[in-house]
Protein backbone atom coordinates (compact mmCIF):
# COMPACT_ATOMS: atom_id res chain seq x y z
CA UNK A 1 0.00 0.00 0.00
CA UNK A 2 1.36 3.42 -0.89
CA UNK A 3 0.39 6.77 0.62
CA UNK A 4 1.55 10.37 0.31
CA UNK A 5 3.04 11.60 3.60
CA UNK A 6 2.22 14.81 5.47
CA UNK A 7 5.52 15.04 7.34
CA UNK A 8 8.91 13.46 6.60
CA UNK A 9 11.94 13.47 8.88
CA UNK A 10 15.34 11.79 8.55
CA UNK A 11 16.70 9.30 11.10
CA UNK A 12 18.55 11.93 13.12
CA UNK A 13 15.68 14.42 13.11
CA UNK A 14 17.87 17.14 11.58
CA UNK A 15 15.98 17.51 8.30
CA UNK A 16 12.19 17.82 8.23
CA UNK A 17 9.81 18.46 5.32
CA UNK A 18 6.22 19.52 5.91
CA UNK A 19 3.61 19.35 3.16
CA UNK A 20 0.55 21.48 2.75
CA UNK A 21 -1.57 19.33 2.68
CA UNK A 22 0.71 16.48 1.42
CA UNK A 23 4.17 16.00 -0.05
CA UNK A 24 3.49 15.16 -3.69
CA UNK A 25 7.05 14.25 -4.67
CA UNK A 26 7.35 11.47 -2.05
CA UNK A 27 5.61 8.14 -1.51
CA UNK A 28 5.70 5.91 1.54
CA UNK A 29 5.24 2.17 1.12
CA UNK A 30 3.46 0.40 3.99
CA UNK A 31 3.53 -3.25 4.95
CA UNK A 32 1.13 -4.97 7.38
CA UNK A 33 3.20 -6.89 9.91
CA UNK A 34 0.47 -8.49 11.99
CA UNK A 35 -3.32 -8.77 12.15
CA UNK A 36 -4.84 -9.24 15.58
CA UNK A 37 -8.11 -8.93 17.44
CA UNK A 38 -8.19 -6.93 20.64
CA UNK A 39 -10.57 -7.27 23.58
CA UNK A 40 -14.19 -6.50 22.81
CA UNK A 41 -15.53 -3.11 23.79
CA UNK A 42 -18.83 -3.09 25.67
CA UNK A 43 -21.29 -0.50 24.43
CA UNK A 44 -24.43 0.30 26.42
CA UNK A 45 -27.26 2.29 24.89
CA UNK A 46 -30.18 3.53 26.91
CA UNK A 47 -33.08 5.85 26.27
CA UNK A 48 -34.37 7.39 29.45
CA UNK A 49 -38.07 7.19 30.27
CA UNK A 50 -38.69 4.75 27.38
CA UNK A 51 -37.57 1.47 29.06
CA UNK A 52 -35.09 0.82 26.24
CA UNK A 53 -31.66 -0.57 26.97
CA UNK A 54 -29.29 -2.46 24.70
CA UNK A 55 -25.76 -3.84 24.96
CA UNK A 56 -23.55 -4.74 22.03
Amino acid sequence: MKVNPLLVSDENGKSTKIGSPILTDMNVELKVLENFKDDKVKVFKMKSKKRYARTQ
